[in-house]
């Protein structure tokens, strides 16, 4: 067997020895009756490691598993759009501060708004009809 042939058998017989290793530890767990976020993670991170050793490695997976820790951890948020255009389109600023608290909550209206008046106040320019001028 030649050189190269012997290192790819080795390191195939690494791998599936290091894979075995990470399926005991895996399979040593208790199962919970409950699942919370660090069960979750230590999933997540279990999952990215045998991704990572994987023979050849599992690039797709290993960012799987990572997206899915940001997710847990609250660094990534999924958003989509609620409603239409033209639902809001005769409504008052009222209205829509309305709507907002409803759909997504008082506490996060405020920010929201606190933002909004932040960027107002840092803005000095000449509002014309409701759009910033264009130079």
């Amino acid at each position: 067997m030649n050189r190269h042939k012997k290192r790819v058998e080795d390191r195939k017989q690494k791998t599936q020895a290091r894979l075995g290793e990470l399926y005991a530890i895996v399979n040593s767990v208790p199962v919970s009756a409950t699942f919370g976020r660090t069960e979750a993670l230590i999933e997540l991170e279990q999952a990215r490691r045998v991704a990572m050793v994987a023979d050849p490695p599992q690039a797709g997976a290993m960012v799987a598993a990572t997206m899915g820790k940001a997710k847990v951890m609250g660094l990534i948020v999924e958003q989509q759009a609620v409603g239409s255009p033209d639902e809001f389109k005769n409504k008052s600023e009222e209205e829509l501060i309305a709507i907002m608290r409803e759909r997504v909550g008082p506490k996060e209206t405020e920010i929201f708004l606190k933002a909004v008046e932040q960027m107002r106040r840092a803005y000095d320019g000449p509002i014309i009809e409701g759009q910033a001028e264009k130079n």
